[in-house]
């Protein structure tokens, strides 16, 4: 489900990173004898009317902070949005989200309302937003919370704001989630080694992004700098994207609303395949399932099923059977096997 939210995301940082190679492979051609001899005419003259190489640099590390920014405020804006049109069927009830959830949603309602003539609410209206927060608050079964309330404000997604929206909308796992994330611990060892922690590098890109915004970049971000904050930014979305979809698990755990179906018995880890012991239900490929034990989830998709042999596309489960299962994670032994119920 939250996957779909880092999609344009990840489009959009290939998209910069491919500019970026070009740009500077351009740049390389036009400096170099060599290379421009085989340049056609036409480019040489057209490259003429080109700045001097530093302005290029700057016009270059501004319009990828920018995007790049722009890109990751979107995507926490889709997973917000994910969420919450998500969380009434996780949470039946509005009254049982907590009290500390209704005060930031009333708040949030009302600063919408002051500035429902803003143009960033055009597509919203006095009488919808006052219809849809009187519907929560009167405990309406089919109740829809409006992501605005939440991400109105025009803040910059530094981590402290970042954590403070995870908790307003309930997201329990949080920054730390995002920080334990294996392709977040990678990205961080890889290219920054012991000198960064991940809130230190995404303060140091929002800094860059506020300078770009605001006048000339006091610092211009080098080639192989920008493409750190590309893969890092990439990195964090997709880490994002993972703690939203477990921190909706563990609501589906505690509410009883996940079916359990039943153990993991062996695991093989080539192919990435199970066995597992299942008591009752229905699987079958493409089914996301739900591997859980007392201080791990880890979510995978069927990728092929075996019954005593047999592949199939669909297994109903009577009576207790060991199934094998080709996914594409490996849960460890003797996790519990659930699915989302709904």
């Amino acid at each position: 489900m939250f996957q779909s939210a880092i999609t344009d995301t990840s489009q959009t940082i290939e998209n910069l990173s491919r500019m970026l190679r070009a740009s500077r492979r351009m740049q390389a051609a036009f400096s170099s004898p060599e290379v421009a001899s085989a340049v056609p005419s036409q480019v040489i003259r057209s490259a003429s009317i080109f700045p001097s190489s530093s302005s290029i640099r700057e016009f270059e590390h501004s319009a990828i902070v920018l995007q790049l920014y722009a890109a990751y405020e979107n995507c926490v804006s889709s997973l917000v949005r994910l969420w919450l049109r998500e969380l009434p069927n996780v949470v039946s009830n509005y009254q049982d989200l907590g009290s500390s959830f209704h005060h930031v949603h009333r708040v949030g309602v009302a600063g919408v309302l002051g500035k429902i003539n803003y143009q960033r609410f055009s597509h919203l209206s006095a009488d919808i937003v006052s219809l849809a927060f009187s519907e929560c608050a009167a405990g309406h079964p089919e109740y829809e919370i409006l992501p605005e309330a939440f991400i109105g404000e025009n803040r910059t997604l530094k981590k402290d704001r970042l954590c403070e929206l995870l908790s307003h909308i309930g997201v329990e796992l949080g920054w730390d989630g995002v920080t334990q994330h294996p392709i977040m611990k990678s990205a961080i060892s890889d290219d920054y080694g012991d000198a960064e922690t991940a809130e230190s590098v995404l303060k140091d890109f929002v800094s860059y992004r506020n300078d770009a915004a605001h006048g000339r970049p006091n610092q211009i971000l080098g080639y192989d700098e920008l493409l750190r904050a590309l893969r890092f930014i990439d990195c964090l979305c997709t880490a994002l994207a993972e703690v939203f979809s477990k921190s909706r698990v563990m609501r589906l755990i505690n509410s009883g609303k996940a079916k359990e179906l039943g153990t993991v018995k062996e695991v093989f880890a080539q192919p990435r395949a199970i066995v597992a012991e299942l008591n009752s239900g229905s699987i079958r490929v493409g089914t996301q399932l739900i591997f859980h034990n007392q201080s791990q989830i880890v979510l995978g998709y069927v990728r092929e099923l075996q019954l005593d042999g047999e592949k199939s596309q669909k297994i109903e489960i009577r009576n207790s059977i060991e199934v094998g299962i080709k996914l594409d994670v490996l849960p460890k032994k003797s996790m519990r096997v659930l699915i989302d119920a709904g």
